[in-house]
């Protein structure tokens, strides 16, 4: 590669790590005052001066106001099916599967646990297409999980359960420091995830 390309290379690849850090700003701030204020008492304006970026420059990354909600909650998944696969492949034992695969999700809703409760309390004002996209993503999440089960039930790892159910109380089990947060701020998070996997692994364990 001449000295021409490399140069464009580097520029393209510094204009990428500008754009996705901007990116990462306005999204942060637009997140903060959601969560201190809610959805209709936060203008673009605002997340367009207090993220240093003008208005103009803004609505290079939105159309609308709801789609700052959206891009919120695109960085809550991002990602995270393929984590959870690569976590789960990494091990032999069915058990140490569903317990990797649960880590990731589980990691990355306490990490996100704020976004996540900007996404519950502001859910009305989602676009009906973006609800149907988010309700496929977590179903996918479920899946994911239900995967692990049903290999572990035809390979006679697990006891017989409905896999369907089982990976949807993994979802709301990994919600519980968003649903319940208050009631765990003494807690350390694995500690807590470890209480939960435990639940499930007792569900699945034969008699």
């Amino acid at each position: 590669m001449d000295q021409d390309n490399k140069d464009i290379k580097r520029s393209e690849g510094t204009q990428s790590g500008r754009t996705r850090r901007r990116r990462e700003q306005v999204i942060s701030v637009a997140q903060k005052l959601m969560k201190e204020r809610g959805y209709d008492a936060v203008s673009v304006n605002e997340v367009a001066e207090i993220a240093s970026i003008s208005v103009g420059g803004l609505y290079r990354y939105i159309g609308t106001k709801s789609d700052l909600l959206e891009m919120i909650c695109d960085e809550i998944n991002l990602g995270v099916i393929p984590e959870m696969r690569k976590a789960a492949a990494a091990q032999t034992d069915q058990a140490d599967k569903l317990r990797a695969a649960f880590s990731v999700y589980w990691n990355r809703v306490w990490d996100y646990a704020s976004s996540i409760s900007v996404a519950y309390r502001e859910y009305i004002h989602f676009p009906e297409e973006f609800k149907q996209r988010h309700t496929k993503e977590q179903a996918d999440i479920a899946n994911t999980f239900a995967e692990i089960i049903r290999s572990g039930i035809s390979d006679g790892t697990f006891a017989e359960v409905d896999a369907y159910v089982l990976s949807y109380q993994m979802l709301l089990l990994s919600h519980i420091r968003v649903l319940k947060g208050w009631a765990l701020r003494e807690y350390d998070k694995m500690a807590i995830f470890e209480e939960n996997i435990q639940l499930v692994l007792a569900r699945l364990r034969l008699k």
